[in-house]
């Protein structure tokens, strides 16, 4: 099965991944106490990783059998593979349980490879030292004193004193930690644009109030009706006097002592 690589980021939990992953491979076909094996499996993920962990080259070792067995995780003592497999399979037939813990070693070593995007021992150790905060919150209690009896002990509790240490683990894709965006600039950037918003309204606002107010002046004027002003003194200068009465005292008959003088 091929797992998406996630570039070494750490900001997932490897032990949800497997579970997502790996379980239902290796259950697919289970009816009979599947509770039980999956919380088996679920337990064993974070002893795996933790024994990685402690011996790096277990890794290649498991990877390059056919078969790998869980055996080889506690140096081969049947004994303590016993007992672990008594604790992890809680009402689950043992024999089952061993084989399907064997069964998940090889997926769980492929999505490490996929995850940290690379095979080499050194980049699946550093991927894996990256997660022992989650590995370690989810080892089983019973389980520590059966690692101390396989050489691990030594490796648990020097991961348990770095814990202790501020900025103990870092991403494996950079030393430096992610700033996130301080909130501040975040608020000014909104204030801003409000800014902008209510000053862009005003002028809207003022273009369309002078625009209506030139218009009533407009239709105000265009309703009053038309009346010139005459200027008076001009026009009484150009007023003619009626001649009306000059023409009819020019064409009265004449008087009968008038006619008498004409005659003589």
């Amino acid at each position: 099965m091929t797992f998406k690589n996630r570039g070494g980021e750490m900001s997932f939990n490897i032990i949800n991944l497997l579970q997502q992953h790996v379980t239902p491979i290796v259950l697919v076909k289970e009816t009979d106490d599947l509770l039980f094996k999956k919380q088996a499996l679920t337990s064993f993920y974070p002893i795996l990783l933790a024994a990685i962990n402690s011996k790096p080259e277990l890794f290649e070792k498991l990877r390059n059998q056919l078969e790998p067995d869980i055996t080889d995780i506690f140096d081969e003592n049947s004994d303590i593979t016993q007992q672990i497999l008594n604790y992890i399979s809680g009402e689950a037939s043992t024999e089952e349980v061993n084989h399907h813990l064997n069964a998940s070693l090889a997926p769980v070593l492929n999505l490490l490879v996929s995850e940290a995007g690379s095979g080499d021992i050194q980049v699946i150790e550093h991927l894996i030292k990256g997660q022992m905060p989650l590995v370690l919150n989810a080892l089983p209690h019973w389980s520590v004193d059966l690692l101390a009896m396989a050489g691990i002990k030594n490796s648990l509790e020097n991961i348990r004193e770095e814990l202790k240490k501020p900025e103990a683990f870092v991403s494996t894709s950079s030393n430096k930690k992610k700033k996130p965006f301080p909130l501040q600039y975040v608020v000014l950037f909104i204030v801003i644009a409000l800014l902008i918003l209510v000053i862009k309204s005003l002028f809207q606002h003022n273009s369309e109030s002078s625009e209506l107010k030139n218009n009533d002046v407009a239709s105000e004027v265009l309703s009053q009706p038309y009346a010139p002003k005459i200027d008076e003194q001009a026009a009484s200068t150009v007023l003619v006097k009626n001649p009306l009465p000059e023409i009819e005292k020019a064409v009265q008959p004449a008087s009968s002592s008038e006619i008498e003088k004409i005659i003589e």
